[in-house]
């Protein structure tokens, strides 16, 4: 296996998807940016989270494993 690197993935929650039944739960989870460190992403999300409140979404991430040379 390659070499890795830790990058965060920012992503947006949409609630009011998930209480449509009719509309398939992966539509729920839009991924907004990869960022290079933790502390960017934390920052990020406290920022989205912030400024968009009240429209129903949350913003979270998760780090994930980057392979520049593939596998």
């Amino acid at each position: 296996m390659g070499t890795w690197h830790h990058l965060y993935v920012v992503y947006r929650c949409d609630r009011s998807v998930l209480q449509d039944e009719s509309v398939p739960t992966d539509h729920a989870i839009t991924i907004k940016e990869i960022l290079r460190s933790e502390e960017e992403a934390i920052r990020e999300v406290d920022r989205l989270n912030a400024l968009n409140r009240e429209k129903g979404c949350e913003y979270s991430f998760q780090s994930a494993k980057y392979y520049p040379q593939g596998r």
